[in-house]
């Protein structure tokens, strides 16, 4: 339903789906044909492969939802979508160790990129870059310490581009290079 939200003329529609859970879908004579044109893909040897039946399902959708007679299926639609959101902050917790982009977390979140950062101001009280920075220096923090891990391998782990840039940024964050602060760290005791 995301892929083809622009498509559809969702602008229209009333913000409460239906009460009903099933309601009345008008087809046209386009959505007809395209129907009975599936019929030979599930009688045919080998049987398709399921992106491509995927694919043919998708184009039903949006052959039946282009239906401005079927708003009410297409309120419901839309209104599934939007309940389904992930908490922002589990998905955040969860892949910040990840090397992405802003709008490729924004999409992981089900939110365009302005509602991610409108929304992850509202729960974390700073910028997403600034709050991944934080959260992957105090992971390689803990690397260093706990770990025998390479820089280069602490530099992967914590989402960082490359060994240069993370140790620029570590060096600006705790005033040593994360060697010589692995150096200079505790021994952590054994248990």
């Amino acid at each position: 339903f995301h892929e083809f939200r622009e498509q559809l003329p969702l602008t229209r529609l009333s913000k409460t789906p239906p009460s009903d859970i099933l309601s009345e879908i008008n087809i046209t004579e386009a959505t007809r044909a395209f129907f009975y044109s599936m019929i030979p893909f599930f009688k045919q040897q080998p049987t398709p492969s399921t992106a491509l039946l995927e694919l043919k399902f998708k184009e039903l959708l949006v052959h039946i939802c282009s239906n401005p007679m079927n708003k009410e299926l297409l309120a419901s639609l839309k209104s599934m979508s939007e309940t389904e959101k992930p908490l922002l902050s589990e998905i955040m917790e969860a892949n910040y160790t990840f090397n992405l982009s802003l709008a490729e977390y924004a999409k992981l979140t089900h939110r365009s990129l302005a509602s991610f950062k409108r929304e992850f101001r509202e729960v974390y009280q700073t910028t997403p870059g600034k709050w991944l920075m934080q959260k992957r220096l105090a992971y390689a923090e803990y690397l260093l310490q706990n770990s025998k891990k390479t820089i280069i391998e602490v530099t992967l782990e914590c989402g960082f581009e490359n060994p240069t840039h993370f140790s620029r940024v570590f060096k600006d964050a705790y005033g040593t290079a994360p060697l010589q602060y692995r150096k200079k760290a505790p021994v952590p005791l054994a248990v």
